[in-house]
């Protein structure tokens, strides 16, 4: 049975203030949720989500709906997928995509050379706004971002620029990924979250939802800033702090307002690369056939949807069992980016296997 935790919250105008027992309120509020969670949120954070969040999606939109034509436009394949528009990939048997990736590494500022390598932002010339838009959210994002790792350091006794200082030119991505959940049905949506390479964060739907991370659930308010703890802070604390190994957001709504899409990115505080997901390209899909494919050649099911079971050590499992046991395994296995495969509509694959 799945442990319902209320989700530690601190609240970022303390850590700002000029007051120190209100920055020690918020220091020691993440050092004990990410000792014994692995994961907290930040309110009062003041990031530009919510604000940016229609344009972005209006944006987005736009570009997915060009031909494919214009969309080829975008695509270089000599940049080896790290920029400009992919059409679709097969990984491990499974298409991925189409998704478009910017890169703002030769946009930092501050007191760093620029690298004269860096080739310039794609300017796409169909939807002028959608990549200033989306580099606006970054640095916004950025900002918050170097204010937490600096209260983590604190918590550790660290210096203040602790991690910060660590990171140079853009070699540590903060990347960021929008997931564009849109089935025009009623549904539960899962949006697996990859906690296993780095310390990920979550800008949740504008609906509540639900966190599932090491069988406890967080309830999460729409727009809320959620970061977990991943191997980047694991390894670089020594293990002080809990290490999720499964963790995905559950939005369980009719999602009939376009606008509901969740955003992901991984915490380095220098803003670098920008991936939009596509996935309404790919509404006519049968999502059950596709995962259950993925996971037979994976080893992980065996045979036909009759006797699937037969992959597991029990007879028998509820819904969530079975969820939590996919995405643990696959989070384990997976040497990409699990959050860019197709979004889970786990409920609509488990109806089509008879439990």
């Amino acid at each position: 049975m799945t442990e319902h935790i209320s989700l530690p919250k601190a609240d970022l105008t303390d850590f700002i203030s000029d007051y120190n027992y209100r920055r020690n309120k918020f220091i020691n509020i993440i050092k004990e949720a990410l000792s014994k969670y692995g994961i907290f949120s930040v309110v009062n954070a003041n990031h530009e989500f919510d604000k940016l969040k229609p344009d972005i999606f209006n944006n987005l939109n736009l570009f997915s709906l060009l031909s494919p034509a214009k969309k080829q436009m975008y695509s270089f394949s000599d940049n080896f997928e790290q920029r400009g528009y992919i059409d679709e990939r097969i990984v491990e048997k499974i298409i991925i995509g189409p998704s478009f990736k910017e890169d703002f590494r030769d946009e930092l500022l501050l007191n760093y050379v620029r690298y004269k390598f860096y080739l310039p932002n794609i300017p796409i010339r169909e939807v002028k706004n959608l990549v200033p838009l989306s580099e606006k959210l970054l640095f916004s994002l950025s900002d918050i971002d170097r204010l937490v790792l600096q209260a983590i350091a604190l918590s550790l006794d660290l210096e203040k620029e602790n991690f910060n200082s660590k990171i140079a030119y853009g070699d540590s991505p903060l990347e960021l990924l929008i997931h564009s959940p849109l089935i025009k049905r009623q549904s539960d949506l899962y949006i697996p979250v990859r906690t296993n390479l780095e310390f990920a964060a979550v800008v949740s739907p504008n609906c509540p939802s639900q966190l599932f991370l090491d069988g406890r659930s967080f309830d999460v308010d729409k727009d809320e800033l959620v970061y977990i703890a991943g191997n980047y802070l694991s390894y670089e604390t020594k293990e002080k702090f809990r290490n999720p190994e499964n963790c995905y957001l559950k939005i369980s709504e009719n999602l009939k307002n376009s606008s509901q899409f969740a955003l992901m990115h991984y915490v380095r505080p220098r803003p670098r690369a920008l991936v939009y997901d596509f996935h309404d390209d790919f509404s006519g899909k049968d999502y059950s056939d596709v995962w259950f494919e993925h996971l037979k050649v994976k080893g992980y099911l065996n045979g036909t949807h009759e006797n699937w079971k037969s992959s597991f050590s029990k007879t028998s499992f509820t819904d969530e069992e079975f969820v939590i046991g996919i995405l643990n395994w696959e989070l384990k296995h997976r040497t990409y980016n699990l959050s860019k495969v197709y979004p889970v509509y786990m409920l609509q694959f488990l109806k089509q296997i008879s439990l």
